[in-house]
């Protein structure tokens, strides 16, 4: 990983009782759920992730995951193509690539709240990483266990949330919605109803994002040839 990378680092973590008080003030579940309406993915709008699963995460449950990723990719009008990767084997990837690493635990030195990181484009590569035991921690939250949360869910969104930052870009936390930096008990009810997904807003600048990407690595290829 290139060390002159910057990171964005994801507090979303669960919320608490204590906390229900702070995330009732201008909530409008129906407007959000309007917001979700499926977008009809464009033909040869795609990004190609190389997954990297050093966790071993249980097969089932990551295909499952992958699976939540895809949907709410795709919900926001972009397909998904997979590679995958092998931490021991780098993979000879285009300049824009992401790669997306499951890590089995965050590092002492990662934000204590942080599901993940994400860092800025740079050579060789864009990257999302997800500490799995933070993930697993939140499915065995009592609270949000309640509220719907199953490992497969939390995962495929947590990767949603990091691939998110690295086509938004900066600053691109959000008042609702996924790209919300905390997420509330209600966001995890919603997440288990398959509503919890980017703003139309947010979906429209990934799909420009996407588009001037997918452009540009055409037009490297064919002055490859």
């Amino acid at each position: 990983m290139r060390r002159n990378q910057t990171p964005y680092v994801c507090a979303y973590a669960a919320a608490r009782v204590a906390m229900l008080a702070l995330c009732c003030d201008g909530w409008n579940a129906p407007a959000l759920a309007a917001q979700t309406e499926q977008v009809n993915t464009r033909p040869g709008l795609s990004i190609t992730v190389d997954l990297i699963d050093s966790a071993e995460v249980a097969p089932g449950t990551r295909s499952r995951a992958e699976h939540e990723f895809e949907h709410i990719m795709q919900t926001a009008g972009i397909s998904v193509a997979w590679i995958e990767g092998d931490a021991n084997t780098p993979v000879d990837l285009l300049a824009d690539a992401i790669v997306l690493r499951i890590l089995p635990k965050a590092g002492p030195s990662d934000d204590p709240k942080a599901l993940g990181v994400a860092l800025a484009p740079g050579p060789g590569g864009i990257y999302a990483t997800i500490f799995f035991d933070r993930v697993c921690e939140r499915v065995a939250d009592p609270v949000l266990s309640k509220a719907g949360a199953r490992l497969e869910g939390v995962l495929g969104h947590a990767m949603a949330h990091e691939i998110g930052h690295l086509l938004l870009g900066m600053n691109s936390h959000s008042a609702s919605g996924l790209m919300s930096a905390v997420w509330r008990v209600e966001d995890f009810r919603r997440l288990a109803r398959g509503q919890f997904n980017f703003r139309p807003d947010e979906a429209a600048r990934m799909r420009s994002e996407v588009a001037r990407r997918n452009a540009q690595r055409r037009g490297a290829l064919a002055k490859a040839h």
